[in-house]
């Protein structure tokens, strides 16, 4: 492609995938299991919304590397190394630092509020900047990046991917890249991606992420963008990735609805199992991809807007939920209408707060990630021209 055009799928993508999260963080308000890790819940589980989740559990955070990986692509067709670095530090490393010391310790201590045995919030602050292991949720008071484990990822990937996609960009590498993308042209190499992904999976993890799996997503979302005849391959292939999809996914979630249960020390039913969960967990994440190439082509104002807002946004969202589920739970209401306002509320408050506060002043655009704002031109008085002598 020229180098000036721009792929707004993929922005569309982005957008999409970061608005999902409040659904995605709403609904696990109302799961009891403490693995769940959100900051508030409520009293009552909801079966239909944990299966909601679980569906979006499968594909949302792959989803949201490949097109990480995919952005790096096009940010180092037109930066220095050098240029990158600084502006992966300025955009990812400065919103960490300052939300750790500012969001995410009062959000985490937002679950303490009214209890009898409460913290004060300095006797929190302290406790919070104590790091714990088995505590990296942050559900005991100990430190957590919280959901920004997802930017701290983010940053060692693009440092340690970094010798790869300069390499690859590179004209010593057009012979490897040809050979890439040329086999990535083949629906089925797409799909059989699945196979090394779910070794990768079982490969050990920090806490309950794996590092070793999500890098591997960023850099096939980067060699995914090397040929766009990639992303046109995936998108003619869409039917096939929905059928893949829909199939692999009612395997996965068969025993949860008791459909049929695999026999315990089975190796070869788990080892299906788990073949079923990266296949659906992939070829969803590639339908994605192949809809929104076909069906999401162009510009307009509401992208222009959410586009700019998507990573503050993805910053606040979760501590604006976190507040808003706090006083909604208390309503005597159906879960229904508390996900309901929970949603709705979250949504109107985060975008209230970006667009009051962040977007508008130099050091919340600096602190979120954001670009400064263009300088606008003096209006320049008008000069008329010389009469002709």
């Amino acid at each position: 492609m020229p180098t000036g055009s721009r792929r707004y799928d993929l922005d569309w993508l982005r957008v999409f995938a970061v608005l999902l999260l409040v659904p995605f963080h709403s609904a696990l308000i109302f799961s009891l299991s403490p693995e769940h890790m959100v900051y508030i819940k409520d009293r009552v589980e909801s079966p239909p919304l944990l299966a909601l989740d679980g569906f979006l559990y499968l594909w949302h955070m792959p989803l949201l590397f490949v097109i990480a990986g995919a952005a790096t692509w096009f940010a180092l067709r037109r930066r220095t190394a050098w240029s990158y670095l600084r502006e992966r530090v300025l955009r990812l490393l400065v919103p960490l630092a300052f939300s750790l010391v500012t969001l995410i310790p009062l959000m985490t201590y937002i679950h303490y509020i009214g209890r009898r045995t409460a913290p004060t919030l300095a006797e929190h602050y302290a406790k919070f900047f104590t790091v714990q292991m088995n505590d990296l949720g942050g559900m005991r008071g100990h430190f957590t990046p919280a959901h920004l484990w997802f930017i701290l990822f983010l940053f060692v990937f693009s440092l340690v991917a970094l010798p790869l996609f300069l390499w690859l960009r590179s004209d010593s590498s057009a012979g490897i890249r040809a050979t890439i993308t040329r086999a990535l042209r083949s629906p089925i190499v797409l799909v059989l991606l699945a196979l090394p992904l779910m070794l990768l999976a079982g490969l050990p993890g920090l806490a309950d992420k794996n590092p070793f799996y999500f890098l591997a997503l960023f850099v096939i979302g980067f060699l995914l963008m090397m040929d766009e005849a990639v992303s046109a391959s995936i998108a003619r292939a869409l039917p096939l990735m929905l059928l893949v999809a829909v199939v692999t996914t009612g395997v996965y979630f068969a025993p949860y609805f008791g459909l049929f249960m695999f026999p315990r020390g089975d190796t070869s039913a788990a080892t299906l199992y788990g073949v079923a969960n990266e296949l659906a967990r992939w070829t969803w994440v590639l339908a994605l991809m192949g809809l929104f190439y076909r069906a999401a082509k162009t510009d307009n104002a509401f992208l222009r807007y959410t586009n700019e807002a998507a990573y503050p946004f993805y910053i606040l969202h979760l501590p604006v939920n976190t507040l808003v589920g706090y006083f909604v739970i208390r309503l005597d209401a159906s879960i229904g209408v508390k996900f309901l306002l929970i949603n709705l509320f979250t949504f109107a408050l985060t975008f209230l707060v970006y667009d009051l506060l962040v977007k508008r002043l130099a050091i919340t655009r600096f602190l979120f990630g954001m670009k400064p704002k263009p300088a606008t031109k003096p209006m320049q008085a008008h000069q008329p021209k010389p009469s002709p002598a």
